[in-house]
């Protein structure tokens, strides 16, 4: 699957989106943010896109992005490559502040 790809996370079922480029293997480790109901989580604005997953709203907590171990992530269930750019825009924001 693409970049961006979404997944669960085994152990809580919490959704996250996949950040880093799929290509390039970090080890046994990969940079995710969560997904949170857009109705239930804090806008930032810029800072925490609003994406449609399963045809339902979200919002990609990218402030609250973790390193999480590779093992611990299902398969892909979905892509928000839709919305590289929000995304990518986001990161951005958050890291250079552009």
């Amino acid at each position: 699957m693409s970049g961006y790809s979404v997944h669960r996370l085994k152990a809580s079922g919490q959704r996250v989106v996949r950040l880093q480029y799929p290509r390039l293997d970090t080890g046994a480790t990969v940079l995710v943010a969560p997904l949170y109901p857009a109705e239930k989580a804090l806008e930032l604005k810029i800072v925490t896109p609003r994406v449609e997953v399963d045809g339902s709203e979200f919002l990609v907590a990218t402030h609250l992005l973790a390193a999480v171990q590779q093992k611990d992530i299902g398969p892909p269930e979905a892509t928000l490559a839709a919305y590289e750019y929000v995304i990518a825009n986001a990161i951005n924001r958050l890291f250079f502040g552009i």
